[in-house]
């Protein structure tokens, strides 16, 4: 069913892309296969929306040994739900990526307080990495979320800018200079300009924080909804 996924009211600025009755009598195979290839993902994530749940059983466990805490989590399927017929349409894909989801292995039964031998350790030598640059999909995505570990639960709700301008802020600040598009290997980069570096160097901190601009997001999210008068907010930031 899928009004149990679409809802008209809850829509912002555009609704999600979903496919249309046309598909019905359309012949996919005269598409190119980019296209196709679209479609049918497009086609994939609205059954899997209104398929069973995915159902399993975690376990999480805590061992001390000699006063260093380790954890382990385990996981096992009840029901794979959505996830099957995911995982059977992607199979059949050309050029889709698999579901990059590990499945954790299952954990034996244990009680607390039991005692478990030690049957071996090891060193591993490693090295940590720095993080990677943004690329326009991860930017978006931190967008989307800016702020989220100082917010409350509903923090997703305050990202920066909207589903519909989210693009249309990074084109604006790549045309006005600040940001540049830089090839690695596959994937284009977001790296900011010198202009750009020069800015952020002189603007006072409170302004560079993504969780200022998305509480402001949100605050006119209240005023565009008829929930917070519009003199309020001016009296909180002056």
């Amino acid at each position: 069913d899928a009004a149990a996924v679409i809802n008209d009211k809850k829509v912002t600025d555009h609704h999600a892309v979903i496919p249309t009755r046309n598909i019905r009598e359309a012949d996919l195979s005269a598409l190119p296969v980019g296209e196709r290839t679209i479609l049918e993902l497009v086609a994939l994530r609205l059954l899997c929306a209104v398929a069973p749940p995915y159902i399993y059983d975690e376990t999480s466990v805590t061992v001390d040994c000699t006063g260093a805490e380790f954890t382990a989590k385990g996981r096992t399927v009840k029901q794979p739900g959505w996830r099957a017929l995911d995982a059977a349409c992607r199979s059949s894909m050309k050029n889709a990526e698999p579901d990059k989801e590990a499945e954790d292995k299952a954990l034996p039964e244990l009680t607390e307080g039991q005692e478990l031998p030690v049957t071996g350790a090891a060193v591993k030598e490693g090295k940590t990495t720095p993080p990677k640059h943004f690329t326009e999909d991860t930017l978006l995505s931190a967008m989307e979320t800016a702020g989220a570990k100082d917010m409350p639960e509903d923090a997703e709700r305050k990202g920066l800018g909207t589903p519909a301008t989210r693009a249309g802020i990074l084109e604006k600040l790549v045309s006005t200079g600040f940001l540049e598009r830089k090839k690695s290997k596959k994937t284009v980069q977001l790296l900011p300009s010198h202009d750009a570096i020069s800015l952020i160097t002189v603007l006072p901190e409170q302004l560079q924080s993504p969780l200022l601009t998305a509480e402001w997001e949100y605050r006119l999210g209240e005023i565009e909804r008829g929930e917070l008068a519009p003199e309020d907010f001016m009296a909180e930031i002056t």
